[in-house]
Formats: structure tokens, C-alpha cells, sequence
């Protein structure tokens, strides 16, 4: 897919947005160090952030995948 969105949101973290096509997105927010730049191309597989805090257990993810703006299915936030 191609990153659409790499940012922030005051509450929630960090972002990052992925546009798979056919209307479809991935969204990844929380307390991660972003690794990919707008505009690159990722593969299945590849790296697109890294976790703060490895073994202290305060570093959260939060996963989601869009479908025409509407959440298909909704991940718990991983610890």
C-alpha cells in the first residue's frame, strides 16, 4: 500500500495511514515511532514503526482497517 497520513493526534499517539486501494485503508495509532515518510510504498511484511517501550508493557497499539470510511474490523489494542 501507499502511506497516506504520517502524523499525530494529541490523545491518541502517533499515526499511521495506509491506502491499500479500492477504497480501502489500514490505521495504526499509539505510542510507536513511525519508520515510514508520506507518499513511500509498502509490501506485506515490511516494518512501518517500532514500539517505545518493548518490555515495560506501556507502549499500545491500536489497529483498524477502513472500508469506504467505515471500520471493517475493529483490532483490541495490543499491549
Amino acid at each position: 500500500g501507499k502511506i497516506v497520513y504520517v502524523g499525530s493526534l494529541s490523545t491518541y499517539g502517533n499515526v499511521v495511514m495506509i491506502d491499500h486501494g479500492r477504497s480501502t485503508r489500514s490505521i495504526i495509532l499509539g505510542d510507536f515511532r513511525p519508520q515510514v515518510k508520506k507518499g513511500s510504498l509498502v509490501k506485506k511484511g515490511e516494518i512501518v514503526g517500532e514500539t517505545r517501550y518493548i518490555d515495560s508493557g506501556r507502549g499500545k497499539l491500536y489497529f483498524e482497517v477502513r472500508k469506504k470510511n467505515r471500520v471493517q474490523n475493529k483490532y483490541a489494542t495490543l499491549t
